[in-house]
């Protein structure tokens, strides 16, 4: 059995029907309306359309455990996620395959540093990628590639080129002490130098070649 409210055959120990907004809990003007759920488990709400928040003050506030840890915001035109925890990072995580990944990280303890494939993000650089499967992180111009970013294999070295997949084609690369611009006629054929410097960190020279 159950009490009904707009109905004469209540499903649950408490059915309301038969109003557009069924049930409503007004508080004083200057105070607060709290739900409180006293339950071991978790409180679901299922609804057989969308869940709708809609927050006269703008702000939608998160806590957990009675403290403040996030509120997102309708900032003028914008929307605005704000971690309000000291130092807390914001973590965007996803399903690969079966298994939880961390896709981007922004670190607030080192004044907003980006991660892509690190939990770590250098706090001397703003953006930080990381892959230990790829070395390249490529540049595209309406879906054609134009050019990429190569951490190479064996003698570290990073290289910035354009598309190697024919043609000639510029390379701009350091190697340890040295810095050299390079063209060669297609994909492993041999670079020609036309520019190179080089520091010798233990003699302390560096000399410089054209051509």
């Amino acid at each position: 059995t159950g009490l009904g409210l707009g109905t004469t055959a209540p499903s649950n120990p408490l059915h309301i029907a038969g109003h557009v907004n069924p049930l409503r809990l007004q508080g004083t003007s200057t105070g607060k309306v709290e739900l409180g759920v006293s339950t071991s488990g978790d409180f679901t709400i299922d609804a057989d359309d969308d869940i709708r928040l809609d927050s006269g003050g703008q702000d939608i506030v998160l806590y957990g455990q009675g403290s403040q840890f996030a509120r997102l915001t309708n900032a003028s035109t914008d929307f605005e996620i704000l971690t309000t925890t000291q130092d807390r990072d914001l973590i965007f995580k996803g399903n690969d395959g079966g298994s939880t990944i961390e896709a981007m990280r922004i670190d607030y303890s080192a004044g907003g540093n980006v991660g892509i494939g690190t939990t770590s993000p250098l706090a001397a650089a703003k953006l930080t990628l990381s892959d230990s499967t790829s070395t390249y992180l490529h540049v595209y111009h309406t879906d054609t590639w134009v050019g990429h970013f190569e951490r190479s294999s064996g003698t570290p070295h990073v290289k910035f080129s354009n598309n190697a997949d024919s043609g000639d084609y510029a390379v701009f690369y350091a190697d340890r002490d040295a810095f050299k611009i390079a063209t060669r006629a297609s994909a492993g054929a041999t670079y020609t130098d036309w520019f190179s410097g080089l520091y010798d960190s233990v003699a302390d020279t560096q000399s410089i070649s054209i051509g």
